[in-house]
């Protein structure tokens, strides 16, 4: 694979990025919005001290062993209800569980639209947890005192999976997923949501990218089964050095401001070379050492011919200057 090969493949890896990261801020997306549902869904219901009588009825001989009603109230010995079983403002189904202060502690429901769900309350009867399981996510989410998400496990349908952790602010700072297609990642992000690490490993290999303040790709690390590799980007996103180290060997590559390489240097078992490039990233002149210790300078033209070679060899030095058609027209020594 040659250095060009290999930096359109850095290229390629840089553009695929985006959809790994969209990927993971799909996930989060589904359980934070089935979650906020769920806590509005799920109204709490309004108990009194004293509930009306429940009615009873049935037909034919069972009777005495069926009883409906709209909703059942269990009290303690001091007759503060404890147990609420019932329909909420929204005809769903709903269970309450009380403490001694009659704040409740415990709600399940289900949902018509987002399925069932269980939340978990402190004692000002804040959510603390809460765990739903919808038509296109399952997920546990734990919420601090002020009713902000803190830490998120979700299971999306498509199998894919995430673990997302946020501030004090709510803010998403760091998710761990597994997809079904990009395998295991790692996301870290600032203080404005931007995501500044990416650690993914993928059918291709693994890689570490890091991101400026503004989300641009600035820093690749990779490896994969053809070789390790380091990238560097500007402010504006283009590639403006790459490290490899392959089956050839190493190369290092510098680019310009239009993602052109304009010099590249490498050191396979042939031996090494340094190449110069035009804006075109043509090879305009080239310096190389064989593997015989041989020294060698060649300059080319726009279209990658060879016009001019200088050698050193154990019997001296050597030039040629040659025509667009190839042909030697001076050389020194003279044969």
């Amino acid at each position: 694979m040659t250095t060009e090969e290999r930096l359109t493949n850095l290229e390629r890896e840089l553009a695929a990025t985006k959809g790994e990261l969209a990927s993971a801020k799909r996930r989060k997306r589904w359980l934070v919005g089935i979650v906020g549902l769920a806590l509005a869904a799920c109204s709490l219901i309004a108990v009194s001290s004293r509930p009306a009588p429940v009615l009873a009825q049935a037909a034919g001989a069972d009777a005495a062993q069926i009883l409906f009603a709209n909703r059942f109230v269990v009290e303690d010995e001091d007759g503060k209800p404890r147990a609420v079983l019932g329909m909420d403002g929204t005809s769903n189904p709903s269970v309450s569980l009380l403490d001694a202060n009659g704040t409740i502690r415990v709600h399940l429901c289900t949902d018509k639209t987002n399925g069932p769900s269980l939340s978990l309350h402190d004692e000002k009867g804040e959510h603390c947890a809460m765990l739903v399981a919808s038509r296109d996510v399952s997920g546990l989410s734990l919420l601090d005192n002020h009713g902000r998400p803190r830490a998120a496990l979700a299971l999306a349908k498509d199998g894919g999976t995430s673990l997302s952790l946020s501030d004090e602010n709510g803010k998403l700072r760091a998710t761990v997923g597994v997809g079904k297609e990009l395998g295991p990642s790692l996301s870290l992000r600032d203080e404005n949501g931007k995501i500044r690490a990416f650690l993914d490993t993928a059918m291709l290999g693994t890689s570490l990218k890091l991101s400026d303040e503004n989300g641009n790709l600035r820093t690749v690390l990779g490896a994969s089964k053809e070789g390790t590799s380091i990238s560097l980007s500007d402010e504006n996103g283009k590639l403006r050095a790459g490290l490899i180290v392959g089956k050839y060997g190493p190369s290092l590559s510098l680019a310009d401001e239009n993602g052109k390489t304009r010099a590249a240097f490498e050191a396979r078992a042939e031996g090494p070379t340094l190449s110069l490039r035009d804006e075109n990233s043509k090879i305009r002149a080239r310096l190389g050492v064989s593997n015989t210790g041989v020294p060698t300078f060649s300059l080319l033209d726009e279209y990658g011919r060879l016009r001019a070679g200088l050698g050193l060899a154990k019997d001296g030095a050597s030039l040629s200057l040659l025509g667009p058609d190839q042909k030697v027209i001076w050389e020194a020594p003279q044969p």
